[in-house]
């Protein structure tokens, strides 16, 4: 394991450990002085496939406001997917 490699998965399970969730890109990259959250997803890429680290992606869906008035001036919402990565040692 590299030296990088290492300072992130410390990092990461230091995180978890604390919070119970997994920290975001950014946060692991400003965490370990990297200038760019690519190199984070590259690193995690590289754990993933030495297997030191599971990534699961979830499909999470949250209710938007919809900018015009409903019926008897309720207002209508329209639902939202977006992907929400985890990573789990």
């Amino acid at each position: 394991m590299y030296k990088k490699e290492r300072e992130v998965l410390e990092y990461l399970a230091q995180f978890q450990k604390q919070y119970g969730y997994s920290p975001t890109l950014k946060e692991m990259a400003v965490a370990t002085n990297h200038r760019s959250v690519s190199t984070i997803h590259a690193i995690i890429r590289s754990l993933v496939e030495k297997g030191y680290v599971k990534k699961v992606v979830l499909t999470v869906w949250e209710n938007i406001p919809h900018n015009n008035e409903g019926i008897w001036g309720r207002k209508k919402y329209k639902a939202k997917a977006f992907k929400k990565v985890d990573i789990f040692l």
